[in-house]
């Protein structure tokens, strides 16, 4: 994506702590994690919903062209 032009370098350093959590919480051994119940119930969605709100406060708020190179 960076290589396209869709995302730059801070942009990626800004959501690769949500991306991590993501795939900590991912695989056939956590599916408990990815039930719909889990979004109200589970502690661990908080956490997702507290990076990603980190994250959106670092990413620009633009419409880009998705596709295009540089």
């Amino acid at each position: 994506m960076i290589e396209h032009g869709e995302l730059t370098a801070e942009e990626k350093a800004a959501i690769e702590p949500l991306d991590s959590l993501l795939l900590t919480w991912s695989g056939e051994e956590r599916r408990d994690f990815w039930r719909r119940s889990a979004l109200f119930d589970d502690p661990r969605w908080q956490e997702i919903r507290a990076a990603a709100a980190r994250a959106l406060t670092r990413l620009p708020d633009e419409k880009r062209e998705i596709g295009r190179s540089t």
